[in-house]
């Protein structure tokens, strides 16, 4: 498995984005070429579990803000009676109850920004 970190040269202070991968026995860098050994492979599995379960939550994100638009066509009664839209004037047109579609709209909403923090919280930087 591979890891993308930021490594930062302590000898030239070059600070480059890099793709590491368990089987590598040494980090080089790019500017001088200075080698070091890779990660133990315990860090390097506990690194790889957390950008996992960030990537998750970083999907999860996507797909609860994908339903947005799905959730705000139905509050609006699109697929069900064209005339019975919110802002009709009809006062013959009987509404379902769509309320619930836009409150779980704005759910969603708020589900989507609480993942997309927990996705992009954690960076990591090597410093060899």
């Amino acid at each position: 498995m591979a890891i993308c970190v930021q490594t930062r040269c302590s000898d030239c202070g070059c600070v480059v984005d890099q793709v590491l991968h368990v089987d590598d026995g040494e980090v080089r860098c790019p500017d001088c070429s200075r080698n070091v050994p890779n990660l133990d492979r315990e860090e390097f599995k506990a690194v790889e579990r957390t950008q996992k379960s960030q990537q998750l939550m970083g999907v999860l994100s996507v797909l609860a803000l994908a339903a947005v638009p799905v959730l705000m066509v139905l509050w609006m009664g699109f697929l069900t009676n064209v005339k019975s839209w919110i802002s009709t004037d009809d006062k013959a047109v009987v509404r379902d109850d769509t309320t619930l579609y836009l409150a779980v709209a704005g759910v969603c909403i708020l589900l989507a920004m609480i993942f997309g923090a927990l996705a992009s919280r954690k960076r990591y930087v090597v410093d060899f």
